[in-house]
């Protein structure tokens, strides 16, 4: 029998679930992630690119949406599942806490877009191009940023995507 092959493909995070994952340590927040950058078969809150676009508007616009509500709601759900079940400390729990409820405030609704290569432990999901994978089972060697990508010699410079230069 053999293994699995790792999956690679596109996930789109906000800035708050990067830092509730690094506040709690527990390792439970989970990457979305699809093999193709703009997936037609998936549903809309299934393609990394939309939901990038729905966390820019609301960061650009200063206007919290549908995406930024739903995403804060589920952090502070998930975030009480592990307080009940004793998996969080409590300063933890209640440095995570302030920063969901702040997070659009703080601008930490901020959406980064990676690309994951070679995703040993994952989860197939309901939509054709949909797998999930714990924080635990991404790292460094397997995690690229691609957007925002600013240019380094010119600070403030507007979002462009690298291989274009757009």
């Amino acid at each position: 029998m053999s293994a699995r092959p790792g999956a690679s493909g596109y996930s789109c995070q906000a800035a708050i679930s990067l830092r509730v994952a690094e506040l709690i340590h527990n390792g439970r927040l989970n990457w979305w992630f699809a093999r193709e950058f703009y997936p037609v078969g998936n549903e809309k809150s299934s393609q990394p690119i939309q939901i990038y676009a729905w966390l820019h508007q609301a960061k650009a616009t200063g206007r919290p949406n549908r995406k930024t509500k739903r995403l804060q709601a589920n952090l502070l759900n998930w975030l009480n599942t592990w307080r009940d079940q004793g998996l969080v400390e409590k300063r933890a729990y209640e440095l995570a806490y302030l920063a969901i409820t702040q997070a659009f405030e703080n601008g930490a609704i901020r959406p980064s877009l990676y690309f994951l290569a070679d995703v040993m432990h994952y989860t197939v999901e309901s939509e054709p191009d949909e797998f999930r994978a714990l924080n635990l089972a991404i790292s460094a060697k397997n995690e690229h940023k691609i957007l925002p990508h600013r240019l380094e010699s010119r600070p403030g410079e507007a979002e462009f995507f690298p291989a274009t230069g757009w």
